[in-house]
Formats: C-alpha cells, structure tokens, sequence
C-alpha cells in the first residue's frame, strides 16, 4: 500500500536543510539543486517532494497519460480566470499584501493546469488568506467574491485527491516536507489517503524568534542590509496561533529546541524514521548529529553577522 508522509515545518526552521538530510540522505550530493546554495545566509535549496525515492514530480510519461482522465486544461482555464479575478481584488484592497504573496499567486496562476502534480499548499494560502472579512469591514464578503473562492477551493481539493489517487494506483510513496498542513492550506474537505501520516516542528517563544530571524534574513538577504529592527522580535501571536492548529492536525510533534539547540540524537531520529530512513540514521548516527550542530552553530553566525542586537539577546550567559 502507498505511503503518505507530510512533514511541515515553519518558513525559516531549516526545511531544505531537513529535506537534503532526512528525505534525501546519501542522495542529496548528487542532487541539481545544491548548485543553489547560498554559504553567506546558510541556505539551502533542495526538491521538498519525493516519489518513490526516485521522482520529485509525476513522470511525463504518467503526465500524458491521465492528463485526459483529469482533463487539467479544460478546468484550468476556467479556473485561471477566477484566480486572475481574485488576484487583482487582493492587490487592490488587500493591505497585507506583499511581493512574496505576489509571486505565489503568479506561480500558480502560470502553472494552473500542473497544481495537481505537486504541493501547492503554501501558494495557495496566498490566494485564501488574503481574502478576509477585515478586507471588507464593516460589510460582509461578496457572495461573488465567496463563490470563487469556494470554486478554486474545490478545484485544488480535486488537484490534491487526483494526486493521492495517481499515488495510490501506482503504488507510490510521496514523501514531502510543507510549511501547511492541507486542511489549513486548502479545508477540511479534502479527503486524505487511508495510509496518511503527518508529523510537524514544535516551537517555543526563543526560538519562534530564532526563526523568524532567519526567515527575515534568508528571505531579504543582503550583506549590507540592516536588520537590526527586528532585533526586538518578539514571540508572534499570529504564528503560534497557525502552528497549534496544524499541531492538533497532525499525528505527531518534534521539538525544534531538542533538534538544532540540544542536538538530541533521538529527536532527531525520529524523522529519519518517519521518512523510512532510519537504518541509514543508524548507521551514520556521529556524522549527522556533527552536521546538525554545525547547521545551528551556522545559523547562529548568520544572526550574529546580520542582527548583532539580537544575537547579543539570545547567546547563552
């Protein structure tokens, strides 16, 4: 029977670094995306999807195969259309809105008829979170604006349950490592796959804090930017808020303090065996458990070199 293993893991705590690690191990190396790095910020960028240990993407031969059966370019169009409608209502009264968002919303639209071959959670939120009753305060939304919002909804819920299908069918294990956990980037009406597990980065107030300086430095990098406004960050509200709710979605926790801050080697186990990686854990125990120290005491120089402010707050007395 096909696997499903979703792994998500908050913008900024490493999950190209998790990914190149847990998903990929010895594979990792050889990998294209490598090429991509940049030593100056400690990022990396590795294939976050994995099918079968082969694919990070449905096969093209598979593509043309079921692409009649899911008739992808028809509804797509249609489809298009809504989100394009939808994008230029965020753009104009949307006052969260910013270039990140943008280039999500761009990728799907630029890409409809593809969404059902890979994770499009993160992007879609781009389009969901931002279409908000405060958007329209104090009337109500537009019951046009709802409808096409219930119209991409169920169109990327049928991208998603096509893909486990396709999965199931073939018997392929998809192994990935997301940001959101479905329900929230999509809604409870997607139907998850029977043999569905799902597992996800526990955070507490310091190093909620360490991450979302890393996500500010790593999304914005620049030698000479100045970041020491945020070296005041505070523990945030709003993502604590969004990481409870897809812990009480998922079926297990890890703790980011236990895995990079105390470099517990059974912490750190426990997604190497969730991705069915464990024996290789085993095996190479002392060289991971060197790397993920070395990736935190990293991290920790880019804070130093970019926020000096904050670094000063969170180095150990």
């Amino acid at each position: 029977m096909a696997k499903f293993r979703e792994f998500y893991v908050q913008p900024g705590a490493g999950s190209n670094f998790l990914a190149g690690k847990c998903l990929w191990t010895d594979n990792a190396d050889s990998r294209e995306h490598l090429e991509y790095s940049r030593t100056s910020t400690n990022e990396f960028f590795f294939d976050r999807e994995q099918i079968n240990n082969v694919w990070h993407e449905i096969p093209s031969e598979v593509h043309k195969i079921h692409e009649d059966i899911f008739n992808s370019k028809y509804e797509s169009k249609k489809i298009k259309k809504i989100l394009i409608e939808l994008d230029k209502i965020i753009k104009s009264i949307s006052p969260n809105d910013d270039a990140t968002n943008r280039t999500y919303r761009d990728e799907i639209i630029n890409n409809i008829e593809f969404m059902w071959e890979r994770d499009c959670s993160y992007q879609c939120q781009a389009f969901r979170e931002h279409i908000t009753p405060d958007m329209y305060f104090p009337d109500e939304i537009p019951k046009s604006v709802v409808d096409k919002i219930r119209q991409i909804e169920d169109y990327f819920i049928k991208c998603r349950e096509y893909y486990f299908t396709l999965c199931e069918n073939m018997n392929w294990n998809s192994f990935m490592i997301s940001h959101l956990h479905p329900y929230n980037a999509f809604t409870s009406r997607l139907k998850l796959p029977e043999n569905f597990k799902s597992l996800v980065m526990e955070f507490d107030g310091t190093t909620n804090i360490i991450i979302n300086a890393l996500q500010h430095i790593k999304k914005d990098y620049s030698i000479n930017k100045n970041h020491d406004w945020i070296a005041d960050l505070t523990d945030d509200a709003y993502t604590k808020k969004r990481l409870d709710a897809i812990a009480k979605l998922s079926d297990d926790t890890i703790s980011y303090r236990k895995i990079f801050l105390e470099n517990d080697e059974n912490e750190v186990m426990k997604i190497y065996d969730f991705f069915d990686n464990k024996d290789y854990f085993e095996e190479n125990k002392t060289n991971i458990m060197k790397e993920f120290k070395e990736y935190h005491g990293n991290n920790m120089a880019v804070i130093q070199k970019f926020i000096p402010k904050l670094y000063k707050q969170l180095k150990p007395r």
